[in-house]
């Protein structure tokens, strides 16, 4: 949704471009959003006897922190350890993750800040 004020009113548009009139001229807007995709693990797979792939994608500009916990419902969040952290980079990419299995069952979560 897209907000705009035009002579001191609330217009509300549900579309990225959009044409208004302005003080009787003619202007043509173009808004251009990017989305940030929602944090996803695209998969996990077995790898070799004890140690597992763990692949997910990233957005531009955004930090990504693989995390993982051996056991639910975790504390109060504070149980959750870092397996591997991508710092922001300036394009897209694909991330595959290994992880050496120590205990019959693990957790994972990606978690992202802007």
């Amino acid at each position: 949704m897209l907000r705009v004020v035009l002579l001191h009113r609330l217009v509300t548009y549900p579309r990225t471009a959009f044409l208004a009139l302005l003080l009787g001229a003619c202007v043509l807007f173009t808004v251009v959003r990017a989305f940030a995709t929602e944090p996803l693990i695209s998969f996990i797979q077995p790898f070799g006897t004890n140690q597992v792939l763990v692949h997910f994608d990233t957005d531009a500009n955004r930090t990504y922190e693989l995390q993982f916990i051996n056991s639910l419902p975790a504390g109060a969040g504070n149980d959750w350890s870092n397996l591997f952290v991508v710092n922001p980079l300036p394009g897209p990419d694909h991330f595959i993750v290994p992880d050496t299995c120590t205990t019959p069952q693990r957790f994972y979560r990606l978690r992202v800040t802007p």
